[in-house]
């Protein structure tokens, strides 16, 4: 399994040591940011900074494979999720916004904007086979 927090790093733990056995140095990881794509071994970091917000990292290797592009609106990620094989959903502070992104250009599809506060927990539950989700958001 993994963790992620405020050290900068991603932690890659193993139940039989008592210690991590390795790691990835970058993500500010602040809240529900961190979740794992199975069948492609992906890994999705949101960090609570302005820039570098959001990473696509792959499992076996540890190396960063997509970057959140340089037009991506300011936003300190508290949550990101995978939302199904297209996409990903993710929100944050500082512009207060959850957005629903393409997963392989990081371009917004949708977004909620204007919320009263930071968006600190969201979460995509699918509804249907046909791609059609039901989003919870925490924001305050």
């Amino acid at each position: 399994f993994i963790s992620g927090g405020w050290d900068d790093t991603i932690q890659f733990w193993d139940q039989r040591e008592s210690h991590s056995v390795r790691r990835i140095f970058g993500p500010h990881v602040c809240g529900d940011a961190l979740d794992v794509e199975p069948s492609r071994n992906l890994i999705l970091a949101g960090s609570w900074r302005r820039h570098q917000s959001l990473q696509i990292f792959d499992w076996s290797s540890g190396n960063l494979m997509k970057d959140t592009p340089p037009d991506f609106v300011a936003s300190m990620v508290y949550s990101a999720q995978w939302m199904g094989r297209e996409k990903l959903v993710c929100g944050g502070s500082e512009a207060n916004i959850a957005k629903v992104l393409d997963r392989s250009s990081l371009q917004a599809m949708g977004q909620v904007s204007n919320c009263p506060g930071g968006v600190y927990c969201l979460h995509c539950i699918p509804l249907t086979k046909s791609d059609t989700y039901r989003f919870a958001m925490v924001f305050g």
